[in-house]
């Protein structure tokens, strides 16, 4: 038991969330047991079976960094790398039961709460991609965002930003917990399916605003039997987690000098993006951005509670 309490502060100490391992611990769960009361295979091509390898040594790793040999470094290192991943798999695995579920899509609803708030999503689109530069430089902070979330955990270990770290995860594994069983409830095929619009005739690169089409269709359409994990797509519209991820790192960032604006840069730009590349709505990004700082004030209150409650 003494061993158990002095891993834990460990983990702490290194910036893991305990709340973020058991978010993801409960997606692991959840995804295995749809995937086995569904009859649903998880299917591992060569890329999936690498995968898996790599994953496999992360957690090794982490195991062996806070239980046999601690190392702070080392164990936030690996272990924060793991749960992204890992959540994200899983998370992924979730979303498509959910869109499997046949909940009747709530696109016009999306449309129409944009409207209320003072935006037509149809009309938005066009400005967002008439100008070649400008959709150049959006794909480009959208494709880097991507990339970087995975980096961030690393990046923050290296600046001995083990608070940041912390706060980090907490807030992807709470935000992405949430979008990912939101199809169960308002699932939404995008705006260029709705409003019939062939990303190719914006000017969009081949598969950006529609590349989850093909999977949400054959979500919709019908059971399945299998998912591969290198071919999983992103088939959540409502809320957008890519306005989710900008934040988490706009927000990780916040504290280091020398990249707290080129990140809030990126972000913006990013949470602009997710329009014309991701095929959002403005609700999707209004929603999303009320659930990340709902979800920061929560951390805040409950890291606040417990210094308060932290012997002098």
């Amino acid at each position: 038991m003494l061993r158990v309490r002095q891993a834990i502060q460990h983990l702490q100490a290194s910036g893991i969330s305990l709340t973020a391992c058991s978010l993801v611990l409960f997606l692991i769960l959840t995804s295995a047991l749809f995937s086995a009361t569904q009859g649903v295979s998880i299917h591992l091509d060569v890329i999936g079976l690498a995968l898996a390898l790599a994953l496999a040594g992360l957690g090794l790793a982490a195991l062996t960094y806070t239980f046999l040999r601690p190392d702070r470094y080392l164990a936030s290192a690996s272990l924060g790398t793991f749960l992204l991943v890992v959540g994200i798999i899983a998370g992924g695995i979730i979303s498509y039961f959910g869109t499997a579920a046949l909940i009747p899509l709530v696109d016009a609803d999306l449309v129409t709460f944009g409207k209320k708030l003072g935006f037509d999503d149809r009309a938005l689109l066009y400005p967002l991609t008439a100008n070649p530069l400008l959709l150049q430089v959006l794909a480009i902070c959208y494709g880097i965002s991507n990339a970087l979330l995975f980096f961030t955990p690393l990046i923050l270990v290296l600046f001995k930003r083990w608070e940041k770290s912390r706060e980090f995860l907490f807030l992807f594994s709470v935000t992405f917990t949430c979008c990912v069983f939101t199809p169960f409830i308002f699932p939404a095929m995008g705006s260029y399916e709705f409003f019939r619009i062939a990303p190719a005739s914006v000017g969009l690169p081949p598969g950006a605003g529609n590349y989850h089409v093909e999977a949400f269709t054959m979500l919709r359409n019908g059971p399945f039997e299998s998912i591969s994990i290198e071919a999983l797509k992103g088939v959540v519209t409502f809320p957008s987690f890519h306005t989710c991820m900008a934040l988490l790192i706009i927000f990780a960032f916040r504290d280091v000098q020398w990249l707290r604006w080129p990140m809030l840069m990126l972000g913006l730009i990013t949470i602009i993006a997710t329009i014309p590349m991701g095929g959002h709505y403005v609700a999707d990004l209004f929603v999303a951005g009320v659930l990340f700082w709902t979800v920061f004030c929560a951390y805040k209150c409950l890291e606040a509670r417990k210094n308060l409650n932290a012997p002098v």
